[in-house]
């Protein structure tokens, strides 16, 4: 666990994420995901919910500085918490699988060419949930 990353493969982007002030809802070891210092977001433009640009599909486009987790009580998914988040570009997704969740040696952030940092407001449990209820609502699941 010392020295990893956290990777997720996401449809949001920049500002949905800086809007939550985290990136969510996975199903992941709470403990793996608070040991990591840093989270890659990878691009999903084929997500059905909200597609993106086909070239940047398994891009990285941020990576954030992890603060915490939240973990919704009505299912277990975690959002991960974050405190600030920078642009990024690099090489694409190199192990990609079939969860959007993976790990990464913690060199990967030296690989990435990252912009410049900007904070994100902290916010609750409660703000994390409603957040999440109104992204389900704006972006239902087909």
């Amino acid at each position: 666990m010392i020295g990893e990353v956290l990777t997720l493969f996401s449809c949001k982007d920049i500002n949905d994420i800086a809007a939550s002030g985290a990136v969510g809802w996975f199903r992941l070891s709470t403990h793996r995901a608070c040991a990591c210092r840093h989270v890659v977001i990878y691009h999903n433009a084929r997500d059905p919910r909200k597609p993106g640009d086909e070239a940047l599909h398994r891009m990285p486009i941020l990576v954030g500085d992890i603060s915490g987790v939240y973990v919704d009580p009505r299912d277990g998914r975690t959002a991960v918490a974050i405190r600030a988040i920078a642009n990024v570009e690099g090489p694409s997704q190199s192990n990609p699988g079939r969860s959007p969740v993976s790990y990464a040696a913690s060199d990967l952030v030296a690989e990435l060419r990252i912009g410049e940092w900007t904070s994100v407001a902290e916010s609750s449990l409660k703000d994390a949930i409603s957040e999440r209820a109104a992204w389900d609502a704006a972006y239902p699941r087909p």
